[in-house]
């Protein structure tokens, strides 16, 4: 993990981070499973109201807006409402591309996910993405 012979090494701090969560993977298999059922329960949601999440299949969900200001604002919105969303604007995507980067746990619970949709749809409709 020496940084000043591998510019791209990790600290050493986060190795151990790393290697505890992978631990914690074997050990309790079932927050795996509750995180792809979340995914699962967040991906189908958003797609019934409307959005596109192009067929993504994991528990980090794109929710597409297709334009830069509306990625920027419904995120703010989110945030504003306690959800913590990512934009994800040009240059990491095309500006047609651009998305939210929505990201759900193992932690979260059924009404977590019910109550982040009804934000989802709200700041959606109100910023004309659905």
């Amino acid at each position: 993990a020496h940084a000043y012979i591998f510019s791209a090494a990790l600290p050493p701090a986060q190795a151990a981070a790393a290697k505890c969560a992978f631990d914690i993977i074997e050990r309790e298999p079932e927050r795996v499973q509750r995180a792809q059922s979340n995914g699962k329960l967040l991906r189908e949601g958003l797609n019934s109201l409307g959005f596109d999440t192009l067929h993504s299949t994991t528990a980090i969900v794109p929710l597409m807006t297709r334009h830069e200001d509306r990625a920027m604002h419904m995120a703010a919105l989110c945030q504003q409402h306690g959800y913590f969303v990512l934009p994800v604007i040009a240059p990491a995507v095309a500006s047609e591309l651009s998305r939210l980067r929505v990201t759900v746990t193992a932690a979260h619970s059924a009404s977590d996910i019910e109550q982040a949709l009804d934000i989802f749809k709200q700041t959606g409709k109100e910023l004309g993405v659905i």
